[in-house]
Parts: structure tokens; C-alpha cells; sequence
């Protein structure tokens, strides 16, 4: 018999992460900002119940970021081309 015990994942950083992936694809700037905003609130509350999940939570908000900033960059990169 084995004595391990298993943890459960917190569902909004599931929720950050998939967001975060998704808006690389569609819905940049929502999807981007919904992850940011979930991760933030999942670290939050891993901390409170003990819950795991905390790096993928921390990855929701990093990929977050990164796909808001390319979503930004992208935007100014058409009106410099488009102005052109």
C-alpha cells in the first residue's frame, strides 16, 4: 500500500493557462488580460487554501503577458505599415 496523497490543482489557474495559449490564437488583448487576471487571483488563492496548480498559474500570467505585449507590438506594427 502506498501512502500518497494528491492534491488538487486550482481550477482558475487551469482556467489562466488555457486563456493565455488561446489568445496567441484569438482575442488577443481579452483572452490575454482574462489570464492575467485569473492567474493573479489563482496564485492568491493557492496560497490561502494550499491547493496546487501554482506554476501553472504562474504560467497563465507569464503567457499572458507575453501574448498582450505581442498583441500590442502587432497593433503599432500595422499603423507604421499602414502608414506608410
Amino acid at each position: 500500500m502506498s501512502n500518497t496523497t494528491t492534491t488538487k490543482t486550482n481550477t482558475l489557474a487551469v482556467v489562466s493557462l488555457v486563456t493565455s495559449i488561446l489568445s496567441f490564437v484569438t482575442f488577443v488583448f481579452i483572452l490575454s488580460i482574462v489570464a492575467i487576471v485569473t492567474g493573479r487571483i489563482a496564485k492568491r488563492q493557492i496560497i490561502a487554501s494550499g491547493e496546487g496548480g501554482a506554476g501553472i498559474a504562474k504560467a497563465g500570467v507569464i503567457i499572458g503577458w507575453v501574448s498582450l505585449i505581442w498583441g500590442i507590438v502587432g497593433v503599432i506594427a500595422l499603423a507604421v505599415f499602414w502608414g506608410n
